[in-house]
């Protein structure tokens, strides 16, 4: 699977593996204090990545993808989509998603989502819709970033091997998403789904 263009060889970077998701129950002790129990979700992410034409030297940041898990008490969707930034004739870019609905035991290929950045910076987007058809069922969702990691935002690296003149950044962030999850007659209303993704946006 193609993740992205290198920003500094004109190669890509393919990885394989898998993600797990599920949920989680952790006890933090603080001497002093007592003992505090989180409990939430989470997503296991093992991948091999490689160098798909073999370019030697520095390769700078992978452009331009994607990557996330949305969770919610009745359902988990998890995503991945790269655009290809480069004026260069390259393999498909990965675009791919899954939806579980755990309490069910159902779970279905997401691969005709649609996700457009919100917000005036492309560099470092203040939220996302998510929409598009599954099994039997559609997703049609809007998320706010509510906070980036790292802290103070994502730092712009300038220059790519296509162009001098680009610039390009690496994130994560943790989102809020709204909206409705239909699966058959029954529709999910969303009001408090989060999710954490990892991105990388390049403007030229």
């Amino acid at each position: 699977i193609v993740h992205g263009a290198y920003s500094r060889a004109k190669d890509i970077d393919i990885w394989g593996g898998f993600w797990v998701s599920g949920t989680f129950e952790a006890n933090l002790t603080v001497p002093g204090e007592g003992v505090y129990t989180f409990r939430g979700h989470f997503l296991f992410d093992r991948a091999v990545h490689r160098i798909y034409y073999g370019a030697q030297g520095p390769k700078g940041s992978v452009l331009a993808f994607s990557c996330m898990g949305i969770f919610h008490d009745e359902f988990y969707i998890m995503i991945s989509h790269s655009d290809n930034p480069t004026p260069a004739d390259l393999p498909k870019f990965q675009h791919q998603g899954r939806i579980n609905f755990p309490g069910l035991g159902l779970s279905f290929t997401f691969n005709n989502f649609t996700l457009e950045s919100l917000g005036d910076n492309p560099l470092q987007p203040e939220g996302f819709r998510l929409y598009g058809p599954f099994e039997n069922g559609y997703v049609d969702l809007k998320g706010d970033v509510v906070a980036y990691w790292p802290p103070k935002g994502w730092g712009v690296n300038k220059g790519t091997w296509w162009d001098s003149d680009a610039k390009h950044t690496w994130g994560r962030a943790l989102i809020k998403w709204t909206g409705t999850v239909r699966l058959g007659d029954k529709v999910i209303e969303v009001s408090d789904a989060m999710s954490i993704g990892e991105f990388t946006r390049v403007v030229s």
